[in-house]
């Protein structure tokens, strides 16, 4: 149907800065099942991971 690539960025290396966030890297939903809220169910389940790794702070980048 579809996935969501999210990385916390405390693990990106030794910058102290970004504890505390994370940033969306793809979500891609296929076709067939857009519009039937599966971004919406994946972004939930990032937002309960998110919470128990301690990040309050999610970038996403679109493209303009």
């Amino acid at each position: 149907m579809g996935y969501i690539e999210v990385e916390n960025l405390a693990d990106a290396g030794p910058v102290a800065c970004n504890d505390g966030w994370a940033d969306i890297g793809n979500l891609h939903i296929l076709d067939a099942y857009q519009r039937q809220g599966i971004a919406t169910w994946l972004f939930g389940l990032v937002a309960e991971s998110l919470d128990l790794a301690w990040v309050d702070r999610l970038l996403e980048y679109a493209k303009p």
